[in-house]
């Protein structure tokens, strides 16, 4: 494939490296992926690169060229090459743009950059001289050319366009110098490289056939004194031959202008000629750009219909300006033809896109009919002063011949319209009285909606559609579709109550309008509708009863327009829809209604009677087998009376009666005998009123559940009897570990009300350090395994730790399914505590029996505590010893204290008491208290024992000692906590401990 054209020059002969890098791009030209190499040449990394436009990593020099390439790719699904792109580092690439199709269109990009070795065949300072040179003179006038010692063109100006050469072609100066000069042009160029400056007057090899005669100079580049290329300069010849060129071309141009004229006057399609007449100017004339603009319905905007050359592919295809601005807007508001050959000294240009447009000069013309704005014929160069007077009476000429081409369709189109409006008429009138007559005899709502779409879109102006239905949220969904892709169809299965769609339903408007002037929203974007290839849209409201039911939507891919005829009926159907769809819709649901209720009475299993007020027996639905049934399975025509005792007959007329009057349902109970041989049977009737003279009623036999509740009544006294009666807590709990249940005895031995165990698990009421195991238990009984007798501590509500022996199981129904958890808790504390009083007596005998000594040998309490302090103090080597007692309200009240007299290091009573409320939250909870002393000098600690029976607290021991092993204070804890207990169980039976026996301990 040809490279296409760059501004930046030709291109150099390279040798290809193997080595490519891919970069792939999406449709709008951003990096969507690179490699390390590529992200290396920029010192960034992929997240700063992506989304980034491949186009701002270019040389401004050579954006437009590859914008050409990359529009050229998209629009033609085809692979591109752009050759030389110098700016991008640390090398020259070689890029081709490939497209990813899908179904044919492009989904997005490959760019494959192959690196070319320049060093091979052009110096590094040419190529230096090259970008140093380009940066300069790259906007200039003049024609500036830059060849190799091969005479290889490797540069030269866009300006080079005045002589209507193609640079993609100019390879050498044997393909743009006339064959008969070349001899004369090649001596020349020896000549330069013998180091001397040259001029030389040819003439060039145009590409619209003319022989333009120029004068060229030619300049040696010199580094370090040797030849490394010619740099030239070209322009216009001043001889007389250069004249006759002149008007050989203004005679090619009247010819091209007669040709023209005959063209458009035998062209009655308008947008054939618009597009003829713009192309034709641009190709032959070889304009840089030609556009046409056509004033918009509302006279205040002009949009851009037609255009060809350099800037199609740049400027959207929606570009339009107001009336009044810019150069054409001026124009169109004046009504006459301007000729801006500098546009930076015409405040009236305005350039909307000054990095991508680079327009030096302008000419707009007026197509008039009359004083009729048909349209503005626009014309652009990037060159200062490329516009004469003979361009400018050429484009009139043309703008009065498109004028004429443009009424004589107008007329012709005219008459043709009247033609066709009469056929279409009468044909829309054939649709309506089939469309109708066909909606009449419909009744599956689907088959209708799809009628209607069939019937309209068979019309020469529509070939596609599609019907929405109201839904309960005031929204609309799709019920039927004609000539709409999956894919369209897919975004606009539902229109939301506030889409634009919806809106245009509840306020009743019927909407007509082109698809580009559709505003874009979320439900059915524009992009798509583009996509979709259509052009016209009409939105109809279909309406009952003042409420909207249904929306209508019509559309046309090669339509701009509806004619009013046809609007007409499309109205008058959309008016018509709505009983219909109404009629069909009622008809569906009444059919629905009584498939569903029969379904249901047929699905009900129970007897079935229509009953009079006077208890005879209208209708019955009865099994066969049951046992009210007869041989012929059915009571019609017979009494209440024929089956019932006269009791029950009583019974089943009050209720009759009852459901009559009130319109309620009645529900009530009865036995009768039935059967044979006859046996009792439990009866469950519900009666409701059907009409003031009849009633329904719905017979269940309960004969097997009333005779299971009996049985699950017994069960339940008996469990009842063993569950409260038990002497051991009983807990039922729930799969997911809730407490359902608990029996009195449990909820003494917590402290819980039935209310508050409910709202806990087995994990609530534990030691926190027992959860573990009790999780895995948990587990195991879910399992199916049996759990052995094990022990668990439990906490009290008030604190207290209370260890219990436990024998936990789960209770499956009759199916071996679980239903709940079992849990037997027996209370082991005077167990343990007896276990530890045992343990304590071996290791601290002596100071428990004489504890116990001194208790029954001394009749006052006062002196009792005192010598009982002084014992207790010597046993555990305390410094000092406090006793208290709290009244019912926790307030501490001293009782005694003792103090060793030889130690001086005492923390004293003020101490203590401060150390006693800072910690009261936990000896309040029956937690023995360590507390360190504060002073790093006298390693003491003081331990708050609170002696306490189950939830009541009747004192503590404070005690200060010296800082022992933990071996040490372990087992003074435990003579500290035993002798606690016992105090305890003292206070908690008698109000004095003097009343104790022996026994008692």
């Amino acid at each position: 494939m040809d490279p296409l054209y760059m501004d930046t020059g030709t291109e150099f002969q390279h040798s290809q490296k193997p080595k490519a890098i891919l970069v792939k791009l999406d449709l709008s030209g951003r990096i969507t992926e690179a490699p390390a190499e590529f992200l290396a040449c920029f010192h960034q990394d992929a997240l700063e690169l992506r989304g980034t436009a491949f186009l701002d990593l270019l040389d401004e020099t050579i954006r437009s060229d590859f914008r050409k390439a990359l529009l050229h790719a998209i629009t033609h699904a085809e692979p591109v090459e752009f050759p030389y792109l110098y700016s991008l580092p640390p090398c020259d690439y070689h890029i081709t743009i490939e497209p990813q199709l899908i179904q044919g269109l492009p989904a997005s990009l490959n760019l494959l950059l192959s690196t070319r070795d320049i060093i091979e065949n052009i110096p590094e300072n040419l190529k230096q001289f090259l970008y140093r040179m380009r940066a300069g003179i790259h906007d200039s006038e003049d024609v500036i050319f830059l060849m190799d010692v091969q005479g290889t063109l490797l540069y030269i100006t866009p300006a080079v366009r005045k002589f209507y050469l193609q640079p993609e072609q100019m390879q050498t100066y044997h393909h743009w110098i006339d064959p008969n000069d070349l001899d004369a042009v090649h001596k020349t160029f020896q000549a330069v490289l013998a180091g001397s400056v040259q001029v030389v007057e040819c003439r060039l090899h145009a590409s619209n056939g003319e022989r333009p005669l120029v004068r060229i100079h030619f300049y040696p580049i010199l580094i370090n004194g040797q030849i490394i290329g010619v740099q030239g300069l070209i322009n216009p010849s001043v001889s007389s031959t250069h004249y006759m060129g002149l008007m050989e071309r203004r005679a090619a141009q009247l010819s091209l202008l007669n040709k023209i004229g005959e063209t458009l006057s035998s062209t009655l399609n308008i947008d054939q000629a618009l597009t003829y007449a713009v192309e034709t100017i641009q190709k032959n004339f070889g304009f840089f750009h030609v556009a046409m603009f056509l004033p918009q319905p509302d006279n205040q905007r002009l949009r851009m219909a037609v255009r060809s050359g350099a800037l199609a592919h740049i400027l959207p295809d929606n570009h339009a300006i107001e009336m009044g601005q810019g150069v054409v807007g001026w124009v169109a508001a004046n009504r006459q033809t301007l000729l801006v050959n500098d546009t930076n000294l015409d405040p009236r240009y305005l350039n909307f896109y000054p990095d991508r447009i680079p327009t030096r000069a302008e000419i707009a013309v007026p197509v008039l009919a009359g004083n009729e704005l048909i349209g503005i014929m626009d014309v652009q160069s990037p060159i200062v002063n490329a516009f004469e007077a003979h361009d400018l009476q050429m484009l009139e000429a043309i703008a009065h011949q498109l004028s004429l081409s443009i009424q004589n369709a107008r007329l012709v189109d005219q008459l043709q319209i009247r033609l066709e409006k009469q056929e279409h008429a009468e044909y829309l009138m054939r649709i309506q009285r089939d469309l109708l007559l066909n909606l009449s005899e419909k009744l599956n709502i689907h088959e209708a909606l799809s009628s209607i779409l069939d019937s309209l879109s068979s019309d020469k102006e529509i070939d596609s559609g599609a019907i929405y239905l109201a839904d309960n949220q005031t929204g609309y969904r799709l019920a039927a579709h004609r000539g709409f892709s999956d894919r369209f169809i897919s975004q606009g299965i539902y229109l939301a109550p506030d889409s634009p769609q919806a809106l245009t339903a509840a306020a009743g408007s019927n909407v007509y309008l082109r698809v580009d002037d559709l505003p874009d929203g979320p439900e059915i974007p524009t992009d798509l509708l583009r996509k979709e290839g259509l052009r016209y849209l009409c939105i109809l409201p279909v309406a009952h009863q003042g409420k909207s039911i249904a929306i209508l939507v019509l559309a046309s891919h090669g339509k701009i327009y509806f004619s009013e005829v046809f609007r007409d009926i499309l109205e008058a159907i959309a008016s018509q829809l709505g009983a219909s769809i109404m009629r069909i819709q009622a008809e569906n649901a009444l059919a629905e209604s009584e498939a569903r209720s029969a379904a249901m009475l047929q699905a009900i299993p129970d007897i079935i009677f229509v009953i009079d007020k006077n208890g005879r027996y209208v209708a019955s639905k009865i099994y066969p087998g049951d046992s009210l049934s007869d041989p012929d399975h059915s009571l019609a025509g017979k009494y209440i009376s024929d089956l019932f005792s006269q009791e029950e007959t009583q019974r089943a007329l009050e209720n009759i009666h009852e459901a009559l009057q009130s319109g309620k349902t009645r529900q009530y109970e009865y036995t009768i005998m039935v059967g044979n041989p006859p046996a009792l049977h439990h009866y469950e009737s519900r009666i409701q009123a059907i009409n003031h003279e009849l009633v329904i009623a719905f017979v269940r036999d309960v004969t097997d559940a009333v005779e299971a509740r009996k049985e699950l009544e017994k069960r339940e006294q008996r469990f009842r009897g063993l569950f409260e009666n038990n002497r051991d807590a009983i807990f039922l709990i729930n799969l997911d570990g809730h407490y359902s249940l608990a029996n009195q005895q449990a909820l003494d031995l917590l402290g819980y009300s039935q209310d508050e165990i409910s709202h806990l698990t087995v994990f609530d009421i534990i030691d926190p350090r027992e959860i573990p195991d009790a999780q895995q238990r948990f587990a195991d009984l879910h399992a199916g395994k049996i759990l052995p007798l094990y022990e668990r501590t439990y906490r009290h509500k008030h604190g207290e730790l209370i260890p219990c022996e436990i024998n936990t199981s789960m209770v499956y129904d009759k199916d071996g399914k679980p239903l709940h958890i079992q849990s037997l808790l027996r209370d082991i504390r005077d167990r343990k505590q007896s276990d530890q009083i045992k343990s304590l007596i071996s290791r601290n005998e002596k100071t428990i029996l004489s504890i116990i000594d001194l208790y029954l040998e001394t009749a006052s309490l006062k002196t009792f505590i005192q010598e009982f302090l002084q014992l207790l103090g010597k046993a555990i080597e305390s410094r000092s010893i406090s006793f208290y007692k709290t009244d019912p309200a926790g307030n501490l009240q001293w009782t005694g204290s003792w103090q060793d007299q030889h130690n001086s290091l005492t923390t004293g009573l003020t101490q203590d008491v401060d150390q006693i409320i800072q910690t009261k939250s936990r000896w309040m909870s029956g937690e023995t208290v360590i507390v360190p002393s504060d002073n790093p000098e006298i390693p003491t600690q003081t331990v708050i024992v609170p002696f306490k029976f189950q939830s009541k607290l009747y004192g503590l021991i404070i005690v200060e000692m010296k800082q022992k092993s933990d071996e040490q204070l372990k087992q003074d804890l435990a003579l500290l906590n035993t002798i606690a207990h016992m105090i305890a169980r003292w206070y908690q039976r008698y109000s004095d401990p003097s009343n104790l026996s022996l026994f008692d301990l």
